[in-house]
């Protein structure tokens, strides 16, 4: 059998030599002129008709049945009847563009979809691949046709947008989604799109305005105040940023990503005892989590033996934290013991150690740890 890519037809030869088609009194389409390969225009239409109708459903069976190499054969002899039959053309499109035969497949989907415009799947289908070819503008007229049919077609608005941005078109993008919103109303989908393509062209206060209605819509989702707080930081605003955080932090007051995220914008700005601070509210807190707690103190057990390490002190004093916070959980006292232990305070160390073995008695590392100690003491 054939292989399936190779010995297709060649689109260019083949659509020019096909002209507009007619509907013949039985409603079937054929083609005015027949100088191409698909056949003459001799035969009865009637007898046309049920042999097409015959092969395509056959072609159906076939690509149900996984044998796409059968199904494109039989296709092709539906248009050999009927050069510009649109369900031909369309299925046939699919199996040119799942197998990588891109600019053929936009042909057979373009000529599809010229056949019956007001087919909207042919349209979808077709915007599709035109986007997936990077043809932005001639996406724009799909989508647009598309819309024209279907008004209220949200998802195909949204592919319109993304094609006037993607064309270069970026106000024409912006000026679109606005009437999206106009119709729809604020749809946080379409206010984040704003956000975003503000956003992605340095429009900074204008994201900053998207932002704030979308807080004003959605008073209780933190996400939008957090993005906020992102941005004003990014815009330089500094206490805007921090008002915001504190804003974050009065709706979710134990969250210690929004906590440690709050005192890495302080050290950025310059603001050590803000910084430290903040840190302590969290590791005082018993409701945030540990995890996010042993993570931040992790990096700080290689630097604390360093005669350059400054922050030695407020390191150590976060871990006692908490462990005072956390007693009952094994992994405080196993973290604070690596700190004390590099150090230099190995005593403090092993009872730390010692204290994450009785909760939890099953972690061979800290075991070890004790052991060293031990060891260097008998020395």
């Amino acid at each position: 059998m054939k292989q399936l890519i190779v010995g297709l037809l060649v689109l260019s030869g083949m659509w020019s030599a096909c002209s507009a088609p007619q509907k013949t009194a039985g409603g079937v389409f054929a083609p005015v002129s027949t100088d191409g390969e698909y056949g003459s225009s001799q035969h009865s239409p009637k007898a046309d008709s049920l042999a097409m109708t015959r092969v395509f459903i056959d072609a159906c069976r076939a690509r149900s049945l996984g044998d796409d190499e059968g199904a494109v054969e039989l296709f092709r002899e539906v248009l050999q009847i009927d050069p510009l039959n649109d369900a031909a053309l369309f299925e046939l499109g699919k199996i040119y563009f799942e197998y990588g035969k891109l600019d053929d497949a936009r042909e057979l989907l373009r000529l599809a979809a010229e056949q019956d415009p007001a087919n909207t799947y042919y349209l979808e289908t077709y915007g599709s691949a035109l986007l997936y070819l990077a043809q932005y503008r001639e996406a724009i007229e799909i989508y647009q046709q598309l819309l024209h049919i279907r008004p209220d077609d949200m998802d195909a608005a949204f592919q319109l947008a993304f094609s006037f941005e993607r064309a270069g078109s970026i106000e024409e993008s912006l000026s679109f989604l606005r009437q999206m919103e106009q119709q729809f109303g604020p749809d946080e989908s379409i206010l984040m799109e704003e956000y975003r393509l503000f956003l992605r062209n340095g429009m900074l206060q204008e994201g900053i305005d998207v932002l704030l209605r979308l807080i004003e819509n959605n008073p209780d989702e933190p996400v939008y105040v957090s993005m906020l707080a992102d941005v004003y930081e990014l815009a330089d605003q500094s206490e805007l940023a921090e008002a915001t955080f504190d804003k974050l932090l009065e709706i979710d007051p134990d969250n210690a990503d929004l906590q440690f995220k709050k005192a890495s914008y302080q050290i950025r700005s310059g603001d050590r005892e803000a910084y430290w601070n903040t840190l302590r509210k969290v590791f005082s807190n018993n409701r945030a989590s540990i995890d996010k707690k042993v993570f931040f103190l992790v990096p700080y057990v290689d630097s604390v033996d360093k005669k350059n390490f400054t922050d030695k002190d407020s390191i150590l004093e976060m871990a006692r934290l908490m462990t005072i916070a956390h007693p009952t959980e094994a992994k405080a006292w196993a973290m604070q013991g690596d700190l004390l232990y590099y150090a230099g305070q190995k005593t403090t160390a092993r009872e730390s150690f010692l204290k994450s073995t009785d909760i939890r008695a099953d972690v061979y590392d800290v075991w070890v740890k004790m052991f060293y100690i031990d060891a260097e003491e008998e020395r």
